[in-house]
């Protein structure tokens, strides 16, 4: 097998290198710093068929929520998510039999509806509520070693 090679590099004159005052350290710089917690996005399916709304959960964290919903009926369908006041926050395009369609949203805590919104649907049933919560923070227990 071949060895290569890097070609050497001319050294760099102290002029030129950055200075590193007393500030700029290592030992000078905080160790530990706080990293901002990411929580992935909680998710909620939901199965539409004829005058039938079905989630997978009745309960979702607060902050961001993918809502997937699967039209497992033979009759179009779509679906809304609607606050408590009544204001309508996203609705999907309406989702043929056996399709699929997506809402991103956040949610702070509160609780909301589902609905789909095709005429008549919701006077026939199709109309669920679901709570959001605020997040439990994870605790993280300490094992002290030899006890």
């Amino acid at each position: 097998m071949p060895q290569f090679a890097l070609p050497p590099q001319p050294p760099v004159p102290v002029s030129a290198r950055p200075a590193l005052s007393a500030s700029a350290t290592p030992l000078a710089t905080p160790v530990a710093r706080r990293r901002a917690v990411v929580r992935r996005p909680a998710r909620m399916l939901v199965f539409a068929s004829e005058y039938k709304l079905q989630p997978s959960r009745r309960v979702v964290p607060a902050g961001r929520v993918i809502i997937q919903t699967k039209n497992i009926g033979e009759d179009d369908h779509n679906l809304a998510v609607r606050a408590a006041n009544g204001h309508v926050l996203k609705v999907t395009p309406v989702i043929r039999s056996g399709g699929l369609a997506t809402l991103r949203l956040s949610l702070r805590p509160g609780r909301y509806w589902l609905v789909c919104t095709i005429p008549g649907h919701e006077a026939h049933g199709m109309v669920r509520a679901f709570i959001v919560k605020r997040p439990v923070p994870k605790v993280v227990k300490r094992v002290r070693k030899g006890t």
